[in-house]
């Protein structure tokens, strides 16, 4: 596996793995995404959100270091990453700290597709 591969993997394992944070509570979820939650349902499947994304960016990462996940890391993180970006787009008035896990997301992705076809390719 190459340098860039390796980097950008860790990296996007990095970007999923944050929002494990939300897990906490509340207040992480706020920050995270800017927004106000006091509805406990929607409380509890942010969390589990929180939980599913450490699992996704868990995978990846790991993925860095038994290469026989690699294909099935790529698709999850560009599955992840591509589906925020299509729900997110046709909606107009984002969180300041949504915008900015669009964007996040947005050059995640490219990064991914990038790596994924430079290993693919040029291997």
């Amino acid at each position: 596996m190459k340098l860039f591969e390796s980097i950008t993997l860790l990296l996007i394992g990095l970007i999923h793995f944050l929002p494990l944070l939300g897990v906490m509570g509340v207040k992480q979820l706020k920050t995270l995404y800017g927004v106000d939650l006091t509805d406990s349902s929607v409380i509890l499947l942010m969390r589990h959100r929180a939980v599913l994304f450490g699992i996704v960016g868990g995978l990846i990462m790991y993925s860095v270091f038994f290469p026989t996940l690699l294909a099935v890391a790529y698709i999850v993180g560009a599955i992840s990453m591509a589906s925020f970006v299509v729900l997110a787009l046709p909606i107009k008035n984002h969180t300041p700290a949504l915008k900015k896990v669009f964007y996040i997301d947005m050059i995640g992705l490219i990064m991914l597709l990038v790596s994924c076809l430079g290993a693919t390719f040029f291997s």
